[in-house]
Parts: C-alpha cells; sequence; structure tokens
C-alpha cells in the first residue's frame, strides 16, 4: 500500500508540475525612462574618428573605433560596447542614479582594467563626468558633448596638477539611416 500511495503521489505531483505554466516575460520597453530619455539620441551604432594626445614621452596616435548602444535594464540606462582602437574591447553602462540624483559611467575592459565617473548632469547638451576614484597625484574627467542628432563626441582629461589637458578624444558618427 506504502508503494502504490507513493507511486500515486509523484504522478499527481508530476501532472501538477506539467499544467502549471511559466511566468509570463515581462515586457520590456522600447525606449528609454525618466532623465535616460536624454540618451535617446545616443542609442544606435556609432562609428569613430579618435585621437590619444602627444605627451612629452610619445606622439600623437589617430585611431578608429566602432560603438554599438542599447536601451538596458528597463530603458533605465544604455549598455555601450567599444570596439578598438586595435583589439580594445569595453563594456559601459551609463544611466541615471535617482536617489543621488547623479548620472554615472561604469566602464570595463577586455584586460580586467575598469572604473567609474559621476556627474550632476548636462550643461545644454554637454556632460562632465569625474572620476569617482581619481588615482592618487591626479585627476581625470570625461567630457560627453551631444553634437547634433547623429554626431557626439566624447574626451578625457587629466589634471597633474598644471590643469587639466586632453589625454584622448574620439568624435563619432551614426551608421546607417
Amino acid at each position: 500500500m506504502k508503494c502504490v500511495s507513493l507511486i500515486v503521489l509523484v504522478c499527481l505531483c508530476s501532472c501538477a508540475g506539467a499544467t502549471i505554466a511559466p511566468a509570463p516575460e515581462t515586457a520590456r520597453p522600447a525606449g528609454l525612462v525618466g532623465p535616460v530619455q536624454k540618451l535617446a539620441f545616443y542609442v544606435g551604432n556609432w562609428s569613430c574618428q579618435g585621437k590619444e594626445f602627444a605627451t612629452p614621452t610619445t606622439k600623437e596616435e589617430n585611431w578608429t573605433a566602432r560603438i554599438e548602444v542599447r536601451p538596458e535594464v528597463g530603458g533605465g540606462a544604455v549598455a555601450v560596447h567599444m570596439f578598438g582602437p586595435g583589439d580594445n574591447l569595453t563594456a559601459e553602462l551609463k544611466g541615471y542614479n535617482t536617489k543621488k540624483n547623479k548620472w554615472f559611467h561604469i566602464w570595463t575592459s577586455r584586460d580586467g582594467a575598469w572604473g567609474s565617473t559621476s556627474s550632476d548632469g548636462f550643461d545644454g547638451d554637454r556632460m562632465v563626468s569625474v572620476d569617482d576614484d581619481p588615482a592618487s597625484g591626479g585627476k581625470k574627467r570625461t567630457i560627453f558633448t551631444k553634437l547634433g542628432e547623429r554626431r557626439y563626441s566624447h574626451r578625457e582629461e587629466a589634471d597633474d596638477g598644471s590643469g587639466f589637458h586632453g589625454v584622448w578624444e574620439k568624435v563619432c558618427e551614426k551608421a546607417g539611416s
């Protein structure tokens, strides 16, 4: 009798499990939400021309890169993938922290380097972000500027104690129509 009861219980559990439908997927918004809507122009594929600025020990170097930007986390941020220059690969997340009223930019690269910057926001079409954990002896900032619906620039500057100077800059054009 115990064996029959166990078989019936297993069958009932199996049948009950088979009739439970999986939870429906939550629909993802097609676009960006909240303050992140300011980055709607940025979503898409980009072709970039960049340069590393000369230093006392290096020459100026020009390069190209490709960037893909997509809505992420239900439209509350954008995911950015940068391919190039060379074999460089970075993944980034840009968004707005509503609790801190701050914009954030978190990045990591193929070689394991990572960092984050934050900003109080846009001043017109320009956003200046500062390094959240500046290296000892210097500070970095990035300047993201919307130059139009199909063009933007992104620049990094460093201050070694004598004022900010350019480290690199890229100007990107939206690919396709």
